[in-house]
C-alpha cells in the first residue's frame, strides 16, 4: 500500500502543472478526474505519510503558482472529495488516534522496533539487500518481538533492506526525476 500511496501522491502533485498549462478544456477535465481517482487511491491506502506529503506538496505548489484561482477552481472537486473521503474512510480517525496517544501511537513504538531490526538487516546485506519481497521473511531474525508478516512501514527502509544501496539509488531516482520535472515546468505554474 505504501508504494501505491506514494505514486498516487506524486500523480496528484504532477497533475497540477498540466492543469495550468492546458490550452483546451479537455485536459484539465481529464486531470481533475485523475486527481479524484488518485485522491481515492491515496485515502484507500490508509497511508498517513503519503497523505501528508501530498497535501504539503500541493499547498506549496499552489502558493508558488501564478495561477492560484485556476488551480483552486479546478482543484476544489479533488480537495472536497479528498477531505470527505479522509474523514469517512477511517484515515482521519487514525490521525486523531495517533495525536491523542491512542492505539495508533503504539504503532509508532512497534515501528521503531521494526526499523532497528531493518537497520541490522541492512548492515548485514548493504549492497543488494535480502531480496525483493523478502523483508517479512527476514525481519524476525533481526527483531524477534516483531510479527513476521509486518511490513517495514517505510518505503525507503523497505527498499534499502530488500534491494540494498543499489535498489535505493534506483528508487530515489524516481523521486529525483519527478522533482526535476516539476522544476522544469515551474515557469508554467
Amino acid at each position: 500500500d505504501g508504494d501505491i500511496a506514494a505514486y498516487a501522491a506524486m500523480a496528484l502533485v504532477m497533475a497540477m502543472p498540466g492543469v495550468v498549462a492546458a490550452r483546451s478544456a479537455v485536459l484539465p477535465a481529464l486531470l481533475v478526474l485523475l486527481g479524484l481517482n488518485m485522491a481515492k487511491v491515496l485515502v484507500s491506502s490508509q497511508n498517513r505519510g503519503a497523505a501528508v506529503g501530498a497535501a504539503v506538496a500541493i499547498v506549496v505548489l499552489w502558493l508558488m503558482s501564478r495561477h492560484k484561482v485556476k488551480l483552486a477552481l479546478l482543484g476544489a472537486p479533488v480537495a472536497i472529495a479528498g477531505c470527505i473521503a479522509f474523514f469517512y474512510s477511517g484515515l482521519g480517525e487514525r490521525f486523531i488516534s495517533a495525536l491523542q496517544g491512542g492505539s495508533e501511537a503504539n504503532s509508532a513504538n512497534e515501528r521503531v522496533a521494526i526499523w532497528r531490526g531493518a537497520w541490522a538487516m541492512i548492515k548485514d546485506h548493504p549492497l543488494l539487500g535480502v531480496g525483493p519481497g523478502h523483508f517479512s521473511r527476514h525481519i524476525q531474525a533481526y527483531a524477534p518481538a516483531v510479527n513476521s508478516q509486518i511490513p517495514a512501514h517505510n518505503n525507503f527502509v523497505s527498499i534499502l533492506a530488500e534491494t540494498g544501496v543499489v535498489g535505493l539509488l534506483l528508487y530515489t531516482t524516481l523521486f529525483i526525476a519527478a522533482a526535476a520535472s516539476l522544476w522544469r515546468v515551474r515557469s508554467l505554474m
